[in-house]
């Protein structure tokens, strides 16, 4: 979680250098680096120690596919030692106004699927703008090149340059 933080703020830091324009940042995650990525934006407290904190940590736009939600449920799996910390550090049970224009797409299959149309669902009804696109019979991880014969690989692709044009950050 502070890595995506650390990583928007040095973007923006070091912007000149890169050749970037600050106010064009996106990130990008899916299943696990979804939520971090989502998290990151969500849960303000969190942060690195070395970072500038009156350096923007947000980015301007995110895109997502299929990511657990439920810190809860991540915590209970994969790391019990931080239980008694699972809901505060759980994006499902923490809603609230805070995400840039999102993209999230997931596959009906996926183990995440209808975590992930809650959780866009709460969202979207305190504000949020989320574009949550729905790949019917898709698993987890459809969109990774090799599967599929790449059809949603190269559609994943198109959607997201579409989804940056309508942000005006790339060109039509």
């Amino acid at each position: 979680m502070c890595n995506v933080k650390s990583a928007v703020r040095w973007v923006r830091e070091n912007s000149d250098d890169l050749g970037v324009d600050p106010q064009k940042i996106v990130v990008c995650g899916s299943s696990a680096g979804g939520y971090i990525s989502v998290s990151s934006i969500m849960f303000e407290n969190i942060n690195d120690d070395s970072d500038n904190p009156n350096t923007e940590h947000i980015p301007n736009a995110l895109v997502v596919f299929g990511a657990g939600m439920d810190g809860v449920d991540i915590m209970s799996r994969r790391y019990p030692e931080l239980l008694e910390r699972a809901v505060e550090l759980s994006p499902l049970h923490n809603i609230k106004k805070c995400l840039p224009p999102t993209l999230w797409m997931c596959g009906t299959t996926d183990e995440f699927y209808e975590q992930n149309k809650n959780f866009a669902k709460l969202m979207v009804d305190k504000g949020n703008e989320i574009n949550f696109i729905t790949y019917e019979g898709m698993e987890h991880g459809f969109f990774h090149y090799g599967r599929h014969e790449n059809r949603c690989f190269h559609d994943t692709i198109h959607r997201i340059e579409d989804f940056l044009k309508s942000l005006k950050f790339l060109n039509s």
